[in-house]
This record gives structure tokens, sequence and C-alpha cells, in this order.
């Protein structure tokens, strides 16, 4: 909510009927988001340089690449199913079958930011 990290951070509210809220709200969470991404991919290489010791670039790509798509794919799917799946997870336990309308309930809630996401990666 941006109300409460404006409040947290000590700045003047918004008022949440004007169009300077909406495009805070829509696009701070996609940024933030870039950002985390552009830092998990800088610590990742660093990690297999410092860390892992790899040899060569290719070793050191090839291992960035793999883990930095794997957090990727996680990160969509908890983005994508959210607080709704870990409110079921037994319910799923039960009825394996009900993971497919727990996406598909989820997916709607979560189509703006995905638009939004779009929009910010191909302005970048």
């Amino acid at each position: 909510n941006l109300d409460s990290i404006l409040k947290t951070l000590g700045l003047k509210q918004i008022d949440s009927t004007s169009a300077l809220y909406g495009i805070i709200s829509g696009l701070l969470p996609v940024i933030a988001l870039a950002v985390l991404m552009a830092v998990l991919y800088m610590a990742i290489v660093a990690a297999g340089e410092k860390f892992i010791k790899f040899k060569s670039a290719p070793e050191v790509d090839s291992y960035t690449l793999y883990w930095h798509m794997l957090f990727q794919f996680a990160n969509l799917w908890l983005i994508l199913i959210g607080g709704s799946f870990f409110n079921q997870v037994d319910a799923i336990i039960d009825d394996p079958t009900s993971l497919v309308g727990i996406i598909a309930g989820a997916l709607p809630g979560a189509s703006v930011f995905f638009c939004q996401h779009a929009h910010c990666q191909g302005t970048w």
C-alpha cells in the first residue's frame, strides 16, 4: 500500500484518486522488481567468481544464467499465486487438481502487474 510506504518514509500523503497516485502505485512495484533482478544478477555473478571460484567466464555465465532463470521462474509463481497459495496448501495437498483453479483465480488479479512489468521491460 502506497499510503503506508509514504507514512513510513515521512512523506506527504497523495490523494488516492489522483493520477500521480495511480502511476506511482502501479510502477513502483515493477521498478523495485527490476532493480532487485539487476542486483541479484550481479550477486550471482560475484558468487560464481568469488565463492565457487569458476575459472572461466563461460562457467560463470552458465552458472549465473541457470540460477537467475530459476529465481525468475520461482518469483513468477510467487507473484502469480501470492498469498492464496500459502493459505490453501492443505487443500492443495488433499486435492492436487485444485491447483489449476487456484492459479486461474489468481491470474486476473496479477494481470495488471504483468502488463506493467512487460511495459517497463520493453522501455529499458
